[in-house]
């Protein structure tokens, strides 16, 4: 719900804040959500020490460890559980096919979103035991923060009462994320036509609402789906009274 001004972050946010269904609201200071932390400054680092984050889920591939590393100050807070889609290896193909343009790029991106929901169970099963295992501030990221990161921050506000519409727009707050734009162009190079450029550095509603339909399509209801990963209805009831106050 809150932009971070810490230095050298991408798309960092406090996603507390939020209503539940019952009036609660989300603790502010307790969940978190970023993109990749390697841009880190000194002064960053020191303000993000300051947030008192003592788990960080990082949902990035190996190699993109590998070209963007955690600093090494944050490791022994970080659970890496990767998160590899078929969808991104069709973006990519799309991004060097001459023939396509944004629109076909968006239709990738929302097939992306849709496919953490239908196949990668196993992944958002173990964030929520880290989750549910953290005993002080809690982070989720991945490369931009906005994608795999996006799906997981829905469920866990989903799983905690939050309406679905709100889950939506806190969805696309990332669009409000202004340094997305630099760190997109230095990861796909400068000569991404301007539009195919705002589709990866953004993220649209029905990339969310595919996910969620999937999610009611495949399971029946988000606590089915939250039941076959673990998250059962007593673990969402202690996430509740960690999470929510009032």
């Amino acid at each position: 719900m809150t932009f971070l001004g810490v230095e050298g972050s991408i798309n960092l946010r406090d996603f507390g804040g939020y209503r539940a269904f019952d009036g609660a609201e989300i603790r502010r200071g307790c969940l978190f959500r970023s993109g990749a932390m390697v841009n880190l400054t000194a002064n960053g680092l020191a303000q993000f020490k300051m947030l008192d984050i003592t788990t960080i889920c990082d949902l990035r591939r190996e190699e993109e460890v590998s070209m963007s590393p955690t600093p090494a100050v944050l490791d022994p807070h970080r659970h890496h559980i990767p998160i590899s889609t078929a969808s991104t290896m069709a973006l990519r193909a799309s991004l060097r096919d001459k023939k396509q343009n944004a629109e076909h790029r968006a239709v990738h991106m929302r097939a992306m979103t849709e496919e953490l929901a239908r196949h990668h169970h196993d992944e958002y099963r173990r964030l929520f035991e880290c989750l549910l295992g953290t005993k002080g501030g809690f982070l989720l990221h991945c490369s931009a923060g906005k994608d795999r990161t996006g799906f997981g921050v829905a469920m866990i506000l989903l799983a905690l009462g939050v309406p679905r519409q709100v889950v939506v727009q806190d969805y696309l707050l990332t669009n409000k994320a202004e340094c997305l734009r630099g760190f997109m162009v230095d990861r796909m190079g400068s000569t991404l036509d301007t539009e195919s450029l705002e589709v990866l550095m953004g993220v649209r509603a029905d990339y969310l609402d595919g996910a969620l339909n999937v999610v009611e399509e495949d399971f029946g209801s988000v606590e089915d789906y939250l039941d076959s990963i673990g998250v059962t209805p007593n673990k969402r009831s202690a996430l509740k009274a960690r999470y929510l106050a009032g």
